[in-house]
């Protein structure tokens, strides 16, 4: 620190340490309440005291733009708070800003004042009191000159500032790691500008600014930076390794200290490749551990948050951690603590950043470092919060509330959402988390894993339902639980056969029917049996999709289940008509099952029976029929909010226009499938509506557009996979190209068509597709390609 007298001494970077320049001359007496204080004729306060600022400091560009316009002497405000969780780099923001601000800018003439508070640590906290007669002797006042009271020296601290302001020599005051307010507000001046920096939101009247983790760019930026400024331009390590960073600081949340840290351990050894670092970080109890390096350390952070904490809000800290998903919702909360005060004390949390808002009010996260932290603690005191009973009772919240959502869900699941109940938001809403609770290996997840099928059918979420579906099902295969194996059996080929995995929904589902009978449980039997029966018409196994759907359908008849039996009629009918001897009697069949639906009054149900009923009608050439039968489904979709109904009624439509020769307003129907199929979640769906479109447009010799809506239609079937439809395509498109003299263009998507077939083992196909792109090869004058493909045929003939 400089003395008065102007000599220089050492100082510690991190202790208080403040140099003013210049002098102040105090020509009257300061007086206190009780204490009168003559200071000397002149003082000589100086500053230039402040911490080091990082040279690797990157980002947040708009959050220093923002300080310093806070801190402008002319348009700014008194005081600026610079809040945020530990180690997101509040001190670093505003040391940066302090440097610019008076560097750069020219700006508070008499300097800069800093001291850290010490706020969240027990053992070095500065009280009011040492704070401002640290503040005193910087401003050059002398120990024998500084009143004991702390509002005495409060009035004379601020009586030094404003003495130095009328001389147009303005003082920034920097208060780092404020804990509470009354730690700072006699730090505050009554003029001019101050900046505190907090983990706690606190109330001081402050223009709040509050920090985020780094995107990931700028994360990647911070370690590359700290490497350069180590070794030099010589260690390229983060651009040889990109993933490896990737890694880092996704395992890291972004987090500036952890960033620092894990840059210093890669900066301690110069041949340590990134991926050792990253697969350090992979096992998250121990992460925390491994983001440490000699004095600094991400848990040591969160510790002196943790300790400034009441029992209470501990307990919840700790509790939080047991709900699985991204955030948590103030009344899931509430049973989880099973604390009517949980929402204050979330907040209270939030304020102290340890927790955040989620993406809505009322709705919570933590950083994933934190929620490691905090399931640390919450382990070691798993006893004496009773963290099992407090799972218990979450997800027996979750169960109960979903179970009567689903239940609402025949009714309004396609409304709009200003329409929807409250449960039916709640379940939107909730989707994450009940997926992460689905996969928990506890008896209610297993449950869950039944309850959410449904949803997961209407909204087209195939990918999680296989993966719940396979977790309840495993559940209850290895605990034998009062669950239904065989339930979960079916739910899991629901979902196969759903996301088109037609082979797998076959072997669960004829696993389910022999459960079931094996039990004698013909509802279970029924359900089983109509999952394999339409897996069975999928795969074209007509003969076996006929004989289940025809036993599907007896069943129900026999279970007198009218809710089910005219869904089973339309299935029996939809397998027939994949013989078309089959199909006058699979129309009457229809008829049947629309009859029945429409007694039963149930829309959603009528319109796919008039789609089956429609789609038959068009295989017997009725075209007119068809197109009124897709007409009445669309209107009845529509009545239901059903998008995804819609859209497939629309495309049933567009092929019954297609096929009576309206192109143009086939194509019109194609749109408007591939528009709802653009919003919806149902890839295979859209990878359909495309190919429609593309077909339809080919004919009306859009030749432009219809190589877009080809390629779109390739791209959503590599995207699922689905070989059988893409090779369609991409032979559409070949052929498309070649009846228009673009051969050139054309072979290469018959390669790829040939590679799929390859690939599928479909020689058939193989073979149809081989001899067109021989004769293509040989109009371009390809000879030596067209004969190798000609003896690939030759080959494949012979076998």
């Amino acid at each position: 620190m400089e003395a008065a007298n102007g000599t220089t001494g050492t100082f510690d970077e991190n202790s208080t340490n403040n140099q003013i320049r210049g002098g102040i001359y105090f020509d009257t007496v300061i007086q206190g309440r009780d204490i009168s204080v003559h200071l000397p004729l002149r003082t000589t306060p100086a500053l230039e005291g402040l911490p080091r600022h990082s040279e690797t400091f990157v980002g947040r560009t708009l959050e220093l733009d923002a300080l310093l316009g806070s801190i402008a002497p002319d348009h700014g405000i008194g005081v600026s708070l610079v809040t945020g969780m530990p180690g997101i780099g509040k001190t670093e923001l505003v040391l940066q800003a302090a440097q610019r601000a008076i560097k750069d800018k020219g700006w508070f003439r008499g300097g800069v004042l800093f001291i850290d508070l010490f706020g969240y640590d027990n053992h070095r906290r500065l009280s009011p009191e040492r704070a401002l007669a640290a503040f005193l002797e910087a401003l050059g006042v002398s120990g024998e000159h500084i009143p004991a009271d702390t509002q005495d020296r409060a009035r004379l601290y601020r009586s030094a500032l404003s003495a130095l302001s009328d001389q147009g020599r303005d003082v920034l005051i920097i208060a780092d790691n404020a804990s509470s307010i009354e730690q700072v507000l006699s730090l505050l001046p009554s003029s001019g500008r101050a900046i505190v920096t907090s983990r706690h939101t606190l109330a001081l009247g402050a223009r709040v600014h509050e920090l985020s983790v780094l995107d990931a760019p700028d994360a990647k930026r911070l370690i590359h930076s700290v490497l350069k400024q180590s070794h030099g331009s010589q260690d390229s390590r983060v651009e040889k390794e990109p993933e490896a960073a990737q890694q880092i600081v996704e395992l890291c949340g972004y987090l500036p200290l952890a960033l620092q840290i894990s840059a210093a351990l890669l900066a301690d050894f110069t041949l340590r490749p990134l991926a050792s670092l990253a697969k350090a970080l992979e096992a998250t109890h121990t992460r925390l551990s491994k983001l440490s390096r000699e004095e600094r350390a991400v848990r040591a952070a969160f510790d002196l948050s943790y300790e400034q904490l009441t029992s209470q809000h501990a307990k919840l800290f700790r509790l939080l951690t047991i709900n699985s998903g991204p955030d948590i919702s103030t009344r899931a909360t509430v049973h989880l603590s099973k604390n009517s005060e949980a929402e204050i004390l979330l907040q209270d949390l939030a304020r102290a950043h340890l927790i955040e808002v989620g993406r809505s009010w009322g709705r919570w996260r933590m950083h994933d470092l934190i929620r490691i932290y905090a399931d640390e603690r919450g382990n070691a005191m798993s006893n004496e919060d009773q963290r099992h009973q407090a799972q218990e009772r979450l997800l027996f919240f979750y169960l109960a509330t979903a179970e009567q959502a689903i239940a609402e869900l025949g009714h309004e699941s396609f409304t709009a959402p200003e329409h929807r109940s409250d449960e039916v938001k709640w379940l939107q809403e909730e989707y994450s988390n009940l997926v992460a609770t689905a996969v928990i290996p506890h008896e209610l997840s297993a449950a869950m894993s039944l309850t959410l099928g449904q949803f997961f059918h209407l909204y087209r979420y195939f990918d999680d339902w296989i993966r719940v579906a396979v977790s309840g099902l495993d559940f209850i295969r290895q605990h034998k639980t009062a669950l239904s194996e065989g339930w979960a059996m079916n739910n899991l080929a629901l979902a196969y056969h759903h996301n088109r995995d037609f082979s797998r929904a076959i072997t669960v589902s004829q696993e389910a029917v022999e459960f079931f009978r094996s039990r004698h449980d013909q509802r279970g039997e029924a359900a089983s049996l109509n999952t394999y029966g339409m897996a069975c018409r999928e795969s074209e196994r007509i003969a076996d999709a006929v004989e289940a759907s025809r036993q599907t359908y007896e069943l129900f008849r026999k279970l007198d289940d009218h809710q089910h039996l005219s869904g089973a009629l339309g299935n029996y009918a939809a397998a027939l008509e994949l013989d078309m001897h089959g199909l006058q009697e699979a129309l009457a069949m229809h008829r049947e099952a629309v009859r029945m639906a429409q007694e039963s009054g149930d829309p959603r149900n009528l319109a796919a029976l008039k789609n089956l009923y429609g789609t038959a009608l068009l295989k017997a050439g009725r075209f007119q029929e068809a197109e009124i039968e897709h007409r009445h489904a669309l209107d009845f979709y529509c009545s239901t909010g059903d998008k995804h109904g819609e859209a497939a009624a629309w495309g049933s439509l567009g092929n019954a226009l297609h096929a009576m020769g309206r192109i143009d307003e086939a194509i019109n129907a194609y749109r408007e499938d591939v528009d709802i199929s653009i919003e919806g979640s149902d890839i295979h769906a859209l990878g359909q509506a495309w190919l429609n479109l593309a077909r339809a447009l080919d004919r009306a010799d859009k030749l432009s557009e219809a190589t877009a809506a080809y390629q779109d239609a390739i791209r959503s079937f590599t995207s699922t996979g689905d070989d059988e439809n893409r090779i369609a395509a991409l032979e559409s498109l070949g052929f498309m190209l070649l009846c228009a003299d673009r051969a050139g263009e054309a072979i290469d998507y018959y390669y790829k068509a040939a590679e799929l077939c390859r690939t599928s083992n479909n020689a058939d196909l193989l073979l149809s597709i081989l001899h067109i792109l021989c004769i293509a090869l040989i109009d371009e004058n390809r000879f030596n390609e067209a004969r190798e493909v000609d003896n690939e045929v030759r080959r494949i003939r012979s076998l």
